[in-house]
């Protein structure tokens, strides 16, 4: 299990735009830390890499027309305390957003996209099956995503090429499962909806 401290850059990797973040206290009485993109804007983000804006939507790659390799990030400009408030202790969190997965060129799909909590706020990892989480040199500390994976990569142990999982430290997912069985083709283009609700720990 990854132990974290002090601040962290809740960092979304997203395609479309719309991000509901709730970070709850639990039964601490505290202000939960909620936010709403309804419309993004440029003072509310920190754009990495390849990531750019375009039609009020959040784009992680290059709109090229030819197959290249490339990565983006797209951070949420504060950090945010992911503990509860005088503990050690993880505090209720939840989040919903939609994204899709398109591509100019239909011989060179890419390799998903991730939603990351990360304590580092300029870094951008490696393309491709990396999804710009990390890089081939070995795990960023830290580092808590859900991936949604469009890539079957052999090195990452994925059981697909259309499949979410979640990765602790490493590209290698700790828990996976197959969006096949539920409907969802991450590759049609189609607009996914996700909610990530991950429970607090009682102080």
């Amino acid at each position: 299990m990854a132990t974290f401290s002090g601040g962290f850059y809740f960092c979304f990797i997203l395609v479309a735009g719309f991000v509901l973040f709730s970070f709850s206290s639990g039964n601490v009485s505290t202000a939960a830390t909620d936010f709403d993109f309804g419309t993004l804007t440029l003072s509310s983000m920190k754009l990495l890499g390849d990531a750019h804006l375009s039609n009020g939507s959040v784009r992680l790659t290059r709109d090229l027309g030819v197959p290249y390799s490339g990565a983006g990030k797209v951070l949420y400009s504060k950090p945010i305390k992911f503990r509860r408030p005088g503990t050690q202790s993880p505090a209720s969190f939840s989040t919903f957003f939609s994204f899709s997965v398109t591509n100019l060129n239909p011989l060179s799909i890419g390799g998903g996209l991730a939603f990351v909590i990360s304590p580092d706020d300029e870094y951008v990892g490696d393309a491709g099956g990396f999804l710009g989480i990390m890089d081939a040199k070995g795990a960023q500390s830290g580092v808590v995503a859900v991936e949604f994976d469009t890539l079957m990569d052999v090195e990452f142990k994925d059981i697909n090429g259309n499949h979410v999982g979640l990765d602790l430290n490493s590209m290698i997912s700790t828990r996976v499962s197959d969006l096949d069985a539920i409907g969802v083709d991450l590759k049609s283009g189609d607009l996914v909806n996700s909610w990530l609700i991950i429970p607090g720990q009682p102080g």
